[in-house]
């Protein structure tokens, strides 16, 4: 099992979250408001963790080679 932690730092306020994770995270991105964290996993998901519930588990959504539709 690995463990993430996730913290982030504003000046007057932090927000703190411990995720263990069974598989290996391949990319991390915040949402470009800013209010998610997006982490891509060595078995084709995403993980989208909402700042603004972190008392909530992250939402998992598959998209790996069989849902994606090559341009080339």
């Amino acid at each position: 099992m690995r463990t993430l932690v996730v913290i982030i730092s504003k000046p007057f306020a932090s927000l703190f979250r411990t995720l263990n994770l069974k598989i290996p995270l391949t990319s991390a991105s915040f949402s470009p408001e800013g209010a998610a964290l997006y982490f891509g996993t060595e078995n084709g998901k995403l993980l989208i963790l909402d700042l603004r519930a972190l008392d909530k588990p992250p939402k998992c959504v598959n998209v790996g080679e069989a849902d994606v539709e090559s341009n080339v």
